[in-house]
């Protein structure tokens, strides 16, 4: 029982952590991923808020804003494996400029990624 539970929290933390599955992927098929935050300012209550982007093999592939640079990352991250997922144009975009840089991808690992991300 115990260990099921164990289980249980390690499947919904991965798949809450879209930053880290993000960065993960990009080391898996060399290609760099990046965050930077781009803008910060307060609300109303005087609470901070920050929003950033998430730079995929130098393309800009999704923003996020919240009330910590986590929460902007992980929104930003999650934006970007959903245009990965969605995208096949995209993915060959990416893999051609990793083909250029390295000769280690192959087609058939294109066709895996985008149900691994």
């Amino acid at each position: 029982l115990i260990k099921q539970h164990i289980n249980i929290d390690t499947v919904l933390k991965s798949e809450v952590d879209f930053k880290s599955r993000l960065i993960e992927w990009g080391q898996k098929y060399k290609i760099d991923v990046g965050f930077e935050v781009t803008d910060s300012s307060y609300d109303e209550q005087n609470n901070p808020i920050f929003e950033s982007r998430v730079i995929v093999g130098g393309m800009d592939l999704g923003s996020g804003k919240g009330y910590s640079k986590k929460e902007s990352h992980q929104k930003a991250a999650k934006k970007a494996i959903k245009k990965l997922r969605n995208d096949n144009e995209l993915l060959e975009k990416l893999f051609e400029k990793g083909n250029s840089e390295s000769s280690e991808t192959s087609g058939q690992e294109e066709e895996n990624v985008q149900i691994e991300i």
